[in-house]
């Protein structure tokens, strides 16, 4: 019989207790996202050593994530907690959505659209106020094209 796992509300002190054991200064809390649907329960990661998290693409991150997950002991969305060091996530969670409005449109425009080298000039407009794309279509990293189509299928039938 599977012990019960962490509860929601007690990832971040769980979080910053990891990251003391490592050494790393973290400030950790819930925030919102503005997309619940597709990035719910943020937990946003902050303060001087955050950015080490985020390095190397985020491997430490996602190491992180994945152990988070596995103390949760849940498989719902709604019931885990997603990390975002310094806003990255959500920035590249913001750029994929407005990436799959670019290709939605495209695709209602012309009748289908395939996604290939993409200009960050294209759809940047779609970004929220103040933030600028920090990378081309092809250096989101390996799992892009999944993210897009993924994104494209979240869009509500009233944004398409």
């Amino acid at each position: 019989m599977r012990k019960s796992g962490v509860s929601l509300e007690a990832v971040p002190e769980l979080i910053t207790r990891w990251g003391g054991l490592l050494g790393l200064s973290l400030e950790v809390k819930f925030a919102p996202s503005g997309d619940e649907e597709a990035f719910p329960n943020r937990v946003a990661v902050s303060g001087p050593d955050a950015s080490h998290l985020g390095a190397n693409r985020g491997a430490a991150l996602d190491a992180l994530q994945f152990l988070i997950h596995e103390a949760q002991g849940e498989r719902e969305d709604q019931k885990l907690a997603y990390l975002d060091a310094k806003g990255a996530r959500l920035f590249r969670m913001q750029e994929v959505m407005a990436m799959g409005r670019f290709a939605a449109e495209k695709a209602r425009e012309l009748g289908s659209h395939t996604l290939g080298a993409l200009s960050a000039h294209s759809w940047a407009p779609e970004l929220s106020p103040g933030l600028r794309p920090n990378s081309a279509f092809g250096a989101l990293g390996y799992d892009t094209g999944l993210m897009i189509a993924s994104a494209a299928r979240l869009a509500r039938p009233g944004e398409l």
